[in-house]
């Protein structure tokens, strides 16, 4: 018997099976125990991470990642922006043929 796949569970679990898909799928969940016992620990799975509290990333987090991968001493600098702390990246705009940054 062939078993069905994560991706067809994780599908069945989240309703994106066609009808047909969902008729096969739920037949073979019916008949074998294996399928139904990796079904039963998905579903939970996903419950437990979907009961999980949200929380906010550090707002400096994407520049600290970048900082381990390049290293203190990379000779890869970081966008200018990114060389402070909490500043966003700055806005460009057009003025005449030049171009000038502005913060909005």
């Amino acid at each position: 018997m062939t078993h069905l796949t994560s991706e067809q569970l994780s599908a069945r679990f989240s309703g994106e099976l066609s009808p047909s898909e969902m008729v096969g799928v739920e037949r073979h969940l019916q008949e074998c125990l294996a399928c139904q016992a990796d079904f039963e620990g998905l579903s939970r799975t996903i419950k437990a991470v979907q009961a999980l509290p949200r929380v906010s990333a550090p707002p400096d987090l994407a520049r600290n990642i970048r900082l381990r991968i390049h290293g203190t001493g990379s000779k890869t600098p970081l966008p200018l922006w990114e060389n402070s702390l909490h500043s966003p990246p700055p806005r460009w705009g057009r003025v005449g043929v030049g171009v000038t940054p502005h913060q909005a």
